[in-house]
C-alpha cells in the first residue's frame, strides 16, 4: 500500500505541474521550519559526566549570564546524577 502510494505521488509529481509546486511549497516549508540542535559548549566523558567547558563563560565573549546560568545548572544536574539525588 505505502509502495502505491508512493508510486502514485512520484507519477503525480512527474506528470502534473500543479501537484510539483504544491509539493516543492510543502518541503520548502517544512524544511525551514526543522530545528537545528544548539551546539553544546560542554564536553562529557564516557560515563556521560559533565567534565568541562569547550570555551570559558567567566571571560571572553562567552561570559553571558545566559552561559554562566546554563553552566551552573550542567553542574548540579552532573552532582545530583553522581550522587543519585533526584530532582
Amino acid at each position: 500500500m505505502r509502495e502505491l502510494r508512493e508510486e502514485t505521488i512520484r507519477k503525480l509529481y512527474k506528470n502534473d505541474p500543479i501537484i510539483r509546486e504544491g509539493l516543492d511549497a510543502q518541503m520548502a516549508i517544512e524544511a525551514s521550519r526543522a530545528v537545528k540542535p544548539k551546539e553544546s559548549n560542554f564536553t562529557y566523558d564516557e560515563q556521560g559526566n559533565l567534565s568541562g567547558a569547550k570555551s570559558s563563560v567567566v571571560s571572553g565573549v562567552n561570559a553571558t549570564v545566559r552561559n554562566q546560568t546554563e553552566l551552573m545548572r550542567e553542574i548540579k544536574n552532573n552532582i545530583y546524577k553522581k550522587y543519585g539525588v533526584k530532582q
